[in-house]
């Protein structure tokens, strides 16, 4: 898929963002640029458990059309950025893994790759894939899974917490008192939760909503942020887009604790199988009166021979943006070449200042074309926003420009945090 060329925005950018992104130096392309071989680290003996059977995530406009279409979702989770980081890794990452009513939360030690614990998500997900989400403390995650209404009976997303032990080897899981939107609302189909972070203070839980409204028996797509206290009983807050053609918003994370930055796209052209788009990657003061969703800063745009920003994560202090990118010639039509890349840009002028991997890629139908495109996805940022979860292709880690597999558990793998 590819986008076209982005059109001037109409908001500035935000004081807030440009005090708060200082800019980075620039970086000369990679050295490793379109040798990848050359920059994956072998996986340790230790990491060879388990199968390598992973789903990358499908955080694009194909995947969300095809929750129009009934398809199940499969979508990635970062750390949340936490200020002052110290640089070292998180010590733990927490997989999902299986479909429902068969998902289980694997936990691993970042370090060995060693699965320490695991619990069952029990409750039967109608098909919907749990999020998750990893708080700024390595004990603490969040679950977005369908629950229970003890009232009625009734399955609603809920968010549940996943506590680990010092040792990660005992997890516990509590359910919040809320749901991802009011369960007394009907919806045309199940609310789909697209990405989720915690806030830095951890009081926060920020989500990224697929949903759907039917007035006049014409179902209309809509996509909220939803902002969810975790530790009180406060109200949920939403943030909504104007009413227009299809869009939606993924890779939700906070660049303070008043700010979440996240990847929008619109302008939608065609149809779910050959279209073109309009990627950017936006910021959101929160604490702004206005809930519009767009009165946000553009940080980085899609476009052109820059190609569409398939995933894209904000590093915190004014570290860069890492992000994969699809760029389509032709723009549309079943047969083509895709250059996808795994890069670094810089939040203040949105230009690529290092290019990790880099891959052509020359595919002959719709479904080579979209699996193409997503070959590299990034999954977050550590506490620093340095180093990076990915899948490039294999599920790993960037850590000081090499990448380095780890293992993902027994099973399919939909989702990851750390």
């Amino acid at each position: 898929m590819r986008n076209q060329p982005a059109a001037t925005d109409q908001w500035a950018l935000l004081d807030e963002v440009r005090s708060m992104l200082a800019p980075i130096n620039p970086v000369a392309p990679s050295a490793f640029e379109g040798q990848e071989q050359d920059w994956v680290r072998p996986a340790q003996p230790a990491r060879s458990a388990g199968r390598w059977r992973v789903l990358a995530p499908a955080l694009s406009g194909v995947s969300v059309i095809a929750i129009v279409l009934g398809v199940t979702l499969v979508g990635g989770a970062q750390r949340p950025n936490s200020a002052g980081g110290s640089g070292a890794l998180p010590k733990f990452y927490v997989t999902v893994n299986g479909l429902p009513p068969k998902e289980t939360a694997i936990v691993h030690s970042t370090a060995t790759g060693q699965a320490l614990s695991s619990v069952h998500l029990s409750e039967p997900n109608g098909g919907t894939v749990s999020m998750i989400a990893a708080a700024r403390s390595d004990r603490e995650f969040y679950i977005a899974a369908s629950v229970r209404q003890p009232k009625t009976g009734q399955f609603a997303m809920g968010i549940l917490r996943l506590s680990l032990s010092a040792d990660g080897r005992s997890a516990k899981l509590t359910r919040l008192p809320v749901y991802v939107v009011d369960p007394s609302v009907p919806h045309p189909w199940p609310p789909q939760v697209l990405d989720m972070a915690v806030s830095p203070d951890g009081r926060e839980l920020a989500a990224m909503i697929f949903t759907g409204t039917a007035p006049a028996s014409v179902i209309k797509p809509a996509t909220e942020l939803m902002v969810i206290p975790t530790h009180s009983g406060g109200h949920p807050a939403f943030w909504r887009a104007p009413k227009r053609d299809f869009a939606y918003g993924v890779n939700v994370n906070w660049v303070s604790n008043r700010s979440v930055a996240f990847l929008w796209e619109d302008q939608f052209r065609g149809n779910p199988a050959d279209y073109t788009a309009r990627t950017a990657v936006r910021v959101l003061n929160l604490r702004a009166s206005n809930h519009n969703l767009l009165k946000s800063a553009v940080l980085m745009r899609g476009g052109g021979a820059f190609g569409d920003i398939q995933n894209a994560y904000v590093g915190p202090g004014g570290g860069p943006i890492i992000a994969a990118l699809a760029h389509d010639t032709p723009a549309i039509g079943p047969k083509g070449t895709a250059v996808a890349r795994l890069v670094a840009a810089s939040p203040v002028t949105g230009k690529i200042t290092k290019v990790f991997a880099r891959r052509v890629l020359h595919y002959r139908n719709d479904t080579r074309r979209y699996i193409d495109d997503g070959i590299y996805s990034v999954l977050g940022l550590d506490a620093s926003g340095k180093d990076a979860l990915v899948q490039a292709p294999r599920f790993g880690m960037i850590r000081n420009g090499m990448f380095t597999a780890l293992p993902t558990g027994r099973g399919t793998m939909y989702a990851a945090a750390w």
